[in-house]
């Protein structure tokens, strides 16, 4: 599809925001009425594209599908950059940047993306964001607007450093899985926006995911961060679940072997399936499975359940994974755990 943008690396309101995986997304939230027009002004940053709430044209302005779009670029963003400059004109009856202080409360509380704020100095709430971002390890309260941009850089390039992730049974728009497996969202619309987000916090465009099986509707391709090995679950297999778009597609396991001593993984959905591999192997790799939905988060052969259920609804790193494998080959996990 074709991407409309400005000078090639910024999307406005309403554009659309489909297709972006590829680049490192940072989201210019800031005050608009009233303030300068600095969300079109970003420079250029290699692998970036810059998000911003500001129209062209305000003609045809509708609240409810500003909203939907702001929230949604705040979703899929990797990095959120806060920028309120001192204001070029007072809007009678409206405090100044109002709407960005709600949602720096919002973003600062999900806490799952790096943030960066910049404040000119004389605002009048500037303290209240210095002691948040503080409370929350969040980092420093900016002057002015190209300190922000520095320290974009810097986590544009920590953002482009490869790793890889694991991950499985999201069920994306799945109202079923919601239910049954009680997951915590009051519907399926903010469980798959709340998966998306924690997905993009986590994974970046140069990442390597491995999707292991039951992904659910294929929509969220669109906007889920990272090049994906998908191995088939029983959803798909059974034709409950189409297979994602855009996927390598690994069939029913695949084995994964980073280079130097790190060990390899089996991978299936199902755990009996990758344990089948294991026995057969004259080596006894450790298994990465999902298909239980986090009711035994760990089996005492080496195992670990990457689904979402079981990690925060989002995807689990390599060196996180093998956290947990040591655990298991050292015994830290005792007879309570297996009985």
């Amino acid at each position: 599809m074709e991407i409309m943008r400005k000078e090639g690396n910024i999307i406005k309101c309403p554009n659309d925001l489909r297709g972006l995986n590829k680049e490192i997304k940072v989201f210019c939230a800031g005050p608009i009425q009233g303030a300068p027009h600095w969300q079109h002004q970003m420079p250029h940053i290699d692998g970036v594209v810059w998000i911003s709430p500001r129209r062209d044209s305000y003609e045809h302005f509708n609240y409810d599908s500003q909203l939907e779009w702001e929230t949604m670029g705040l979703r899929i963003a990797d990095i959120i950059l806060f920028w309120i400059p001192s204001p070029i004109e007072v809007i009678p009856n409206r405090g100044y940047a109002q709407t960005t202080r709600i949602e720096f409360g919002e973003t600062i509380g999900r806490g799952n993306k790096p943030m960066v704020v910049g404040i000119y100095k004389e605002y009048n709430g500037r303290k209240y964001f210095v002691d948040k971002m503080a409370e929350y390890n969040k980092g420093e309260v900016y002057d002015n607007l190209e300190d922000c941009i520095e320290k974009i850089k810097q986590l544009v390039e920590e953002k482009k450093k490869e790793k890889v992730f694991f991950t499985s049974d999201t069920h994306f728009s799945q109202e079923r899985a919601m239910l049954l497996s009680k997951r915590p969202f009051s519907s399926v619309k903010e469980m798959d926006w709340t998966m998306i987000d924690r997905w993009n916090a986590t994974v970046g465009p140069n990442d390597t995911v491995f999707h292991l099986g039951d992904f659910g509707e294929p929509w969220p391709m669109d906007f889920l961060n990272g090049k994906i090995n998908f191995i088939v679950g029983n959803y798909e297999r059974d034709g409950k679940s189409p297979t994602p778009p855009n996927v390598v597609n690994c069939g029913n396991s695949i084995i994964y072997k980073k280079s130097g001593d790190c060990p390899s993984i089996i991978m299936a959905h199902e755990p009996t399936r990758a344990l089948e591999i294991q026995r057969e192997s004259t080596d006894k790799m450790p298994i990465a499975f999902g298909h239980i939905h986090g009711r035994q988060k760990v089996k005492e052969w080496d195992g670990y359940d990457v689904g979402v259920d079981a990690n925060s609804f989002k995807p689990i790193s390599y060196d996180d994974l093998l956290f947990y494998f040591n655990a298991i080959e050292k015994g830290y996990y005792d007879s309570d755990v297996w009985s």
